[in-house]
């Protein structure tokens, strides 16, 4: 049986998509919380830094929270992929950053493989106000 959910929420105003359509990476390693996730409702994920991580310090942490029978859950499902940590940490702009879920396929041949998609939001940078530039002056036409 395969299960395929998608998600598509809106782009909240300010923000715009700074890396899109990135696959959680290591979930092979927590199969058994990407499952609960998967099967819970009220899908979303949340994005967490991990900066005293043995093997790297620019990691970031992928949790899907979920709504089980009683309460809100929240579970690590796997990893922002390397270098796009990296560059996460590298901006400074943590902080400002948002997941967006897109999908979650689960199933095939594989029982127990399921990949977990998602874009990261960052605000748009402010525009620049332009100062208007002077108006051309029409030359007069003379009646010959």
């Amino acid at each position: 049986m395969a299960l395929d959910l998608r998600f598509l929420p809106e782009i909240p105003d300010g923000m715009r998509i700074w890396y899109a359509d990135e696959e959680v990476a290591g979930i092979s390693y927590r199969i058994k919380y990407a499952r609960e996730f998967a099967k819970g409702r009220n899908l979303e994920i949340k994005l967490v830094r991990e900066p005293r991580n043995r093997h790297d310090g620019n990691d970031i942490r992928v949790l899907g929270i979920y709504k089980g029978w009683f309460f809100t859950r929240s579970v690590h499902i796997g990893y922002v992929t390397a270098e796009i940590a990296k560059a996460i940490v590298k901006s400074g702009s943590f902080d400002e950053l948002q997941p967006r879920l897109k999908n979650i396929w689960w199933g095939g041949y594989v029982r127990d493989f399921i990949v977990v998609r998602f874009d990261i939001l960052q605000p748009k940078p402010a525009r620049e106000v332009a100062t208007p530039k002077p108006k051309k002056r029409k030359p007069k036409q003379t009646d010959s």
